[in-house]
Parts: structure tokens; sequence; C-alpha cells
């Protein structure tokens, strides 16, 4: 009798579980870090008079079903992510960082940057779309022509994660349309 009260309450666990997974994936992309956060925190909210390390298993499976049903995907959320991130002006070196801190698996990572890296240019028209946003280089109201306003140009570039040389390259051109012309 013990064993048919303990699975109806383990049914419920996982059946809450499950729809606060689901109307949380419906709302927003996630990876199965950032969706065991979220159901750890409605556990304790919603579910606070069952013991935590009675409920860890239940939040695990309910990460994994969702990961099998497809409701949550690590690799495309990352792909996803870094492609918006690079037509925003942003660097692979932070987009990286971001996705770790997102709870993305590092391999996924390494397999993502390995991919991108056989986009060539891809580094430096993020530096570009991001030399737009922040008018400078060749986007700059007045062109820099000192060798020190240049150096600090090239220091704002690389302090949003660009390399040396792709900030180099950037403050190189000479015109908003030769920078323009070269991401097409």
């Amino acid at each position: 009798m013990s064993d048919n009260i303990e699975t109806a309450a383990a049914q419920k666990i996982r059946q809450r579980l499950m729809n606060k997974a689901v109307h949380y994936l419906g709302r927003y992309a996630s990876t199965k870090a950032k969706l065991a956060d979220v159901l750890k925190r409605f556990a304790t909210r919603k579910l606070g008079h069952f013991p935590p390390d009675e409920l860890a298993p239940h939040i695990t499976y309910t990460v994994n079903r969702c990961a099998e049903l497809g409701y949550v995907d690590d690799t495309a959320f990352a792909k996803a992510k870094w492609q918006a991130g690079l037509r925003s002006g942003k660097a692979p070196q932070m987009l990286a960082q971001k996705l770790k801190i997102a709870g993305v698996d590092e391999t996924v990572i390494k397999d993502l940057i390995e991919a991108e890296s056989h986009v060539a240019d891809s580094e430096l028209q993020a530096a570009i779309i991001s030399a737009r946003k922040r008018r400078i280089g060749p986007f700059a109201r007045v062109r820099p022509t000192e060798f020190s306003e240049k150096q600090k140009h090239m220091a704002r570039l690389v302090r949003a994660g660009f390399s040396l040389s792709v900030a180099k390259q950037v403050i190189s051109f000479e015109t908003e349309e030769e920078a323009e012309n070269y991401q097409s």
C-alpha cells in the first residue's frame, strides 16, 4: 500500500516538474543546466514539503526527458546564441564565456569554435559591426589620425574581446565604405 502512495507522490512530483519545464521552455530558449536550476527553484518554492534529496532524481529525470523530447538542446542553443552574437558585433571569446556561464558543455563550445574557425572572417565581421556601433575606427565622427588616438580605438576593441590583429585590421580601414564593403 505504501508503494502505491510513494509512486502516486512521485508521479505527482514528476507531473508538476514537467508542467513547469514545458511552461518555461515555451517562453525561453534554455540549456539543460539552466532548466535544472529553474526546476530546483520551483521545487524549493512549490514542493518544499518533500525532502530535497528526494526531489533531485525527479528533476534530473525531467531535464533528461525534455532533452529526449527535443524541448531543450544545448547544441542548438549554443549555435543560435553564437550566430546572433556575431551578427550583433560580439567577440567570439566573449560569446564562449557567456555560453559557459549559461551552462553549455565545454566540448559543445569547442566544437562550435572549431566549426566557426572555417569561416575565416567571422571575427573580423563582428569587429566591424562592433566598431560601427561604438563609432570607432573608420566609423568615428572624427577619424583618428594620431597614433595615440588609434591605440585608444584599438584598445576599445581588444577590451571587447577581439584579438589585437583583428583590432588593427579594423582600425586600418580608411573609410566606412571600405569597412562595409569588406563585410560583403
